[in-house]
Order: structure tokens, then C-alpha cells, then sequence
């Protein structure tokens, strides 16, 4: 009779990160309306879903899976979203493959990062490839270093149907292996993931044979390639938009980008200064101390910042590549600090008790500093309380470290700071997820949102209910100059029809059009306007305006509109001689 094998804490730990970064990614995932940059994607699979043979873009991994989704459980904002999500949940499972190299505590670390972080909350909540193309990538990669060649295989094949994005993560990739390579960096990977800290994992040897790793890998990722890339030979134009996404990401080289320099560092700055600050100091530690691993995260982080700028065609997601070595670097430097040894951990936990004071009164100073350019005076009393209070946790420290210890001030601070920039991290991922109301502006998600999208589709379901009896029943014509991919898929069950122009004996139930251009038809018609797409105006943002987005998330935004015109003989009311003229 064999005894039932225990969960340890340690798988535990990682069971719940897990769990956390499903519940943080699935939440609501369908509440917000898909923006142009997503409906464009969503609509293709949806067209796959259907049976009819479009032209596929260069992303086939997301929309030959999100096809499945939408033939099995129907179209929804849902499910557009959920390979994005799953693969970003799947990527906290990773660190559990690399222990031997980051330490089990550090591995732990990484896992809870990977799951709150902002950014990779973000792009796991967008319909599209990018959040895919990271973590499959990473999957096959922690395949491989647990010895599941036909899975690293497998999750490698998907990786490279997720278009442009996979390319730039294996272009990164494959540089820093050059360098390393070159400078003789490649480690010998054994088959036990331990450290210093007690034992480790032990992968047990394959039951089967296995050939050459390598060959095994390359047959599986072929087969995946081949299957999932055509559909299971259902869509075999998958592979003309696979070989396309390589034009694609070559045709980014030589095209004029749109998102200034300047922008990559606000977004390390706002979303992940937990990440940067103890990953810098990790990765000084690291090359003090010769390091192996803190140097080749460190170089790993260098490459993909590196090709972030310079790729032209560059935006805001391209920094997650960036953040997973980031975020490795900084939970080795954390996981430092969880041996107290001999010192006294109440003396530790008063000076981190003061340090996060201080950081909250920072904070609260922060807060009212916008409001506060408005009079010079009081801009310069808030400035002063900002520089006097980082004084004093300065001095505060130093007179912790003169009466007690050095290590004990250096822990404290490194609690306390930890702490309250852990707070931060959550509450920027919180904004970055879109799980806070009202939905407030991100530099993750750049793409307009359709704000009024809910408002409009209860508008034109009303509409069809009270003439026919039923929603989705009234037939609605589309003016193309919207050019409004969120809109086409907002109405994808409805009857719609897209032109250039309304012909002028044309009497359609419902006309949609720019909010500057007149309805000219025979029929009466009723008009009323909704906001299409709001835009936050990131470029030439003063500081007082910059600082109120960081505190309050307030930015100004421009709207652009559309109208809704509706047959006068649709309404309750119609014939009672109301002025229909104009919206």
C-alpha cells in the first residue's frame, strides 16, 4: 500500500500564485469593450469561426484558438481575451522550473511578481498575441529545463504562430544566448533544481526513451506548427499568415514608429518601480559578486530594453520581455532579506514600521501637489515637506544603524520600502487591469476605448425590441469613414451593411455616421450621438498634469463621436409631431 504524497509548502505557494493570477486575469475579463486594436484581431477569428476564408493577419496562433473558442462557447469580449489570459496565468508556473538557478525562495518571489505586475496584467487582459507569444515562449523554455522536450516542443510551436511579438522575444533571445555563448557564459544543466537552502526538486528520469533532445523538440514544434497553424488542416492559409508575420516583424525595421523614447521610461517608472529598484541593486550585487545568473538576467534585461528603443515600430508591451528578467533579478536581491539569522526582528520591524510612515506621507504629499501649481507658494511648502521627509527616513536610518546595527537599519528600510512599493505595484496593476471604476487611462493600453459601447448596443436593442418584438432583428447601415473595428464587432450579431456613401433613395432601419456628416434621406429619421472613441492626450502633458495621472489617473482626452439615426416610425411615439430633425 503507497502513501498518499503530500503537497509541500512550497507547491503550495506556487498553487496559489497560480490561482491568484487566474483570478486577477479572468475577473471581469469580458466587462470592458473591446478597443479597434482587438476587434480588428476578434473579428478575423470570428469570420474563421463562422466558415467563411478571410485573409488572415500575421497572429494565426491567436486567431486559429480564439476561432475554437468562439465556434464552441459563441463570440464574446470573454472569450476574444481568453488565450491572452491563460498564457499570461500560465507564465507564474515558470519560475518553478528555473529554482536551481534564481533559489526556491526567489523562484516563490518571481511567481507572486509575475502574477500582480501591471504590465503583464495588461496585456493579459488584451485580445491579441502579445501576452502569447511571452508566455509560451517562457513555457517551452521551462519545458526544457524540466526535461519535457515533446512539451517545450509543443508550447515552442505555438510560440511561433503568435506573430510579429514571438519574433521580437526569439530576437532578443537569441542575442543574449550569442553573447553568452561567445563570452563562454553557458551554464551545465544538471538534473536536480536545488540551491543552498535545503533540497530541492528532483525531476525524476523520462519511463521512456528519449533521442536527441534537441531533434525530439524541433519534431513536436513542427507537428504543433503544422496542426495548430492550419487548423488541424481546416485553415491552411494559417501558414501564408505564419510566414507573413515574419514580413511583418522585418517590415517594423523600416518603418517610422509613433511612441516617443521617452515614454518607455514613464512606464518603468509608474508601473514597476518595485521591479527596477531592487532588480538594479540585485544586478550590482550580482556583478560584484560574479554572479552567473544575476549577470545573465542582467544581460538579458539589457537586450530586450535595448531592442524596445530601437525597434521603430516599438510600443509600450514590448517592455514585458524586459520585465520578467527584471522581476528575477529583483526577487533573488528580496529573497535575501528572508534569513533574520541573529538579529532582532523587532528592532527590523520598527525601522520598517517607520519607513513605510514615511513613504505614506510622501505619498499623501504627492497627492496634493498638482493642485498646488496653481499657487507657488503652496507649491514650494509641498516641495519642502517632500524634500524633509526623505531627510528624515535618511536620518532615520542612520541613527537606527548607529544604535543598534548596520544590518538591522538596511533590513528595515528594505521591509518598509518593499511594502509600501508592493502596495503601489497593486494598485497600479488594479488600474492596468481595468478592475477599477471608473476605467481610468493606461499607458499599457494606448489604443482609444469605446466608452459609450454598453450605452449604444442597449440603445439599438430597445430600438428593435419596441418596432419588432425582439432584439437584433433591424437591419443597420454603417458609414465606412468611422473606420471603427470596436463598433463592427460591438453589432457582429446584427444584420449590417458598411458604405462609402448612403444613396439617396435608401432607407435603412438604423444609419450610423461621423457626428459631422448630415443624414440626407427620404425617410424621417432621429439622431443621437455617442462618444466612439476617447483618446487621452499623453504628448506635451505638463508636470502638474503628469502627476495628477500618476495620483488621480486624470488625463485630458479627446472624443470623437458618432450618431445613431433611427427610422421615425420605430418609435412609441411616432407621428406625435416632435421636431426629428437634428440629434
Amino acid at each position: 500500500m503507497t502513501t498518499p504524497r503530500r503537497i509541500t509548502l512550497e507547491q503550495g505557494l506556487f498553487s496559489l500564485a497560480f490561482i491568484l493570477a487566474l483570478v486577477v486575469r479572468f475577473i471581469s475579463l469580458g466587462t470592458q469593450p473591446l478597443t479597434d486594436r482587438e476587434a480588428k484581431w476578434a473579428l478575423q477569428a470570428l469570420e474563421i469561426a463562422r466558415g467563411s476564408k478571410p485573409l488572415l493577419g500575421s497572429q494565426p496562433a491567436y486567431l486559429l484558438l480564439t476561432a475554437i473558442n468562439f465556434f464552441i462557447f459563441g463570440a464574446s469580449n470573454f472569450m476574444a481575451r481568453f488565450w491572452p489570459a491563460l498564457a499570461g496565468a500560465g507564465l507564474v508556473l515558470v519560475p518553478a522550473a528555473f529554482q536551481k538557478h534564481l533559489g526556491r525562495k526567489a523562484a516563490i518571489f518571481l511567481a507572486f511578481a509575475l502574477a500582480l505586475d501591471p504590465g503583464m496584467l495588461a496585456l493579459s487582459r488584451m485580445a491579441g498575441s502579445q501576452m502569447m507569444a511571452v508566455g509560451f515562449i517562457a513555457l517551452s523554455l521551462a519545458a526544457w529545463q524540466s526535461r519535457s522536450y515533446r512539451l517545450a516542443g509543443v508550447m515552442g510551436g505555438v510560440a511561433l504562430l503568435c506573430g510579429p511579438s514571438a519574433w521580437f522575444g526569439a530576437l532578443g533571445l537569441g542575442f543574449t544566448w550569442l553573447i553568452l555563448n561567445y563570452s563562454g557564459g553557458r551554464t551545465r544543466v544538471d538534473n536536480t533544481i536545488q540551491d543552498d537552502e535545503g533540497p530541492g526538486i528532483v525531476i525524476p528520469p523520462l519511463p521512456f526513451p528519449v533521442e536527441n533532445p534537441r531533434k525530439t523538440a524541433i519534431k513536436w514544434g513542427a507537428g504543433t506548427l503544422l496542426l495548430v497553424g492550419t487548423l488541424f488542416l481546416l485553415v491552411p492559409n494559417g501558414l501564408s499568415a505564419w510566414a507573413g508575420s515574419i514580413v511583418d516583424f522585418m517590415r517594423g525595421w523600416w518603418t517610422p514608429g509613433s511612441v516617443p523614447l521617452w515614454i518607455f521610461l514613464v512606464v518603468l517608472l509608474v508601473y514597476a518601480p518595485l521591479a527596477l529598484i531592487f532588480g538594479l541593486i540585485g544586478l550590482a550585487r550580482g556583478l560584484r559578486k560574479t554572479d552567473r545568473t544575476s549577470i545573465q538576467l542582467g544581460l538579458l534585461s539589457g537586450t530586450f530594453f535595448l531592442l524596445a528603443l530601437i525597434y521603430p515600430v516599438h510600443q509600450a508591451g514590448d517592455l514585458v520581455w524586459m520585465l520578467v528578467p527584471v522581476w528575477s533579478l529583483a526577487a533573488i536581491e528580496l529573497s535575501r532579506y528572508l534569513d533574520f539569522g541573529s538579529a532582532r526582528k523587532w528592532q527590523i520591524a520598527l525601522v520598517a514600521g517607520v519607513t513605510f510612515a514615511f513613504m505614506v506621507f510622501i505619498w499623501l504629499d504627492l497627492i496634493s501637489i498638482p493642485s498646488a501649481f496653481t499657487d507657488p507658494g503652496i507649491l514650494q511648502s509641498r516641495m519642502m515637506l517632500l524634500l524633509g521627509a526623505l531627510l528624515l527616513m535618511i536620518l532615520s536610518m542612520f541613527l537606527a544603524a548607529a544604535v543598534w546595527e548596520e544590518r538591522i537599519a538596511q533590513w528595515g528600510i528594505v521591509y518598509g520600502g518593499a511594502f509600501a512599493l508592493l502596495l503601489y505595484t497593486v494598485s497600479a496593476g488594479l488600474n492596468a487591469a481595468g478592475l477599477r471604476q471608473p476605467f481610468s487611462s493606461e499607458l499599457w493600453q494606448p489604443a482609444p476605448q469605446f466608452v459609450q459601447a454598453d450605452l449604444l448596443i442597449k440603445t439599438v436593442d430597445e430600438l428593435s425590441d419596441w418596432s419588432k418584438g425582439h432584439i437584433q432583428s433591424l437591419d443597420i447601415t454603417i458609414s465606412s469613414d468611422l473606420n471603427s473595428p470596436a463598433l463592427l464587432w460591438l453589432l457582429r450579431n446584427w444584420q449590417v451593411e458598411q458604405v462609402d456613401a448612403l444613396a439617396l433613395d435608401a432607407s435603412p432601419d438604423l444609419v450610423i455616421l461621423p457626428q459631422d456628416v448630415e443624414i440626407r434621406l427620404a425617410s424621417a429619421y432621429r439622431g443621437q450621438d455617442f462618444i466612439l472613441r476617447k483618446t487621452p492626450v499623453w504628448y506635451g502633458l505638463p508636470l502638474d498634469g503628469w502627476l495628477r495621472w500618476i495620483v488621480f489617473r486624470k488625463i485630458p482626452e479627446q472624443s470623437e463621436f458618432l450618431v445613431l439615426w433611427a427610422q421615425d416610425d420605430l418609435f412609441l411615439d411616432a407621428g406625435a409631431g416632435l421636431d426629428t430633425s437634428t440629434p
